[in-house]
Parts: structure tokens; C-alpha cells; sequence
């Protein structure tokens, strides 16, 4: 019987180890890059071309090739594998920023920090 609670105990605290440093690991970085500040953009001011841009800080990962023509963002493709889940959140950042022609869109309610991230890898190409 002492033998059945002993690894009963043991993992119960696994469990509690491994939910708190997963919880951790959700949350590190998140207040910072919900806080980061999104610049403008100037696709008029661009040469024809495709630019790559890149946004990292802790677990989000960005990478976008953003494609002039005639001084308009026409396309948008996000170069990084992104999760299954993320793919909704992406075209409708994409889709924003060119119907806006600007970085300075409504972030995605429920999805701020990784709405940010995408915004930061466009505004880092047209910089």
C-alpha cells in the first residue's frame, strides 16, 4: 500500500512539473510581444520586387516574402510552416494588410500576440 501511494505521489508531481513548465513555456515572451509596437509601411515607396521579411522573439516565428507591383502589395505568402491552426489566423492578417495597404490593421481578437508577429515580418520586409 505504501509502495502504491509513493508512486502515486510521484506521479502526481510529474504531472505537476511538466504542467507547469508547459505553462511557462505558453506564457514566456507573451505581455512583451503583445506589446510590441507594429510601424508603418510604404509599399508606394518600393521598387517592383519581392521582400523577405522575418519576425522572431521567443516562440513566435515569422517569415514572409511580401510582392510589389505598381507600388501595391498584391501578395503576401508566409514562408514559414506554419500549424494547421494558424493558417485562418494568416489569411486574414495577409488579406487585411492588403486590402489595407498597411500594416496598421485590426490585430484578430483572441490571437494579438501572433497577429503581431505576422505584422512584424511585413512591416521588417518594407522596411
Amino acid at each position: 500500500m505504501k509502495k502504491a501511494l509513493k508512486v502515486l505521489g510521484v506521479m502526481a508531481g510529474l504531472i505537476i512539473i511538466t504542467g507547469a513548465a508547459g505553462f511557462f513555456f505558453l506564457t514566456r515572451g507573451l505581455e512583451e510581444v503583445a506589446s510590441v509596437q507594429v510601424g508603418e509601411i510604404y509599399p508606394g515607396q518600393k521598387e517592383d520586387g519581392i521582400y523577405e521579411g522575418y519576425y522572431e522573439n521567443y516562440r513566435w516565428k515569422n517569415e514572409v516574402a511580401v510582392h510589389i507591383e505598381d507600388g501595391r502589395i498584391v501578395e503576401i505568402i508566409v514562408n514559414d510552416a506554419q500549424r494547421e491552426d494558424q493558417e485562418g489566423l494568416e489569411r486574414k492578417m495577409t488579406d487585411a494588410v492588403m486590402e489595407a495597404q498597411s500594416t496598421q490593421v485590426e490585430v484578430v481578437s483572441g490571437a494579438t500576440v501572433s497577429s503581431k508577429a505576422y505584422l512584424k515580418a511585413i512591416e521588417d520586409a518594407l522596411q
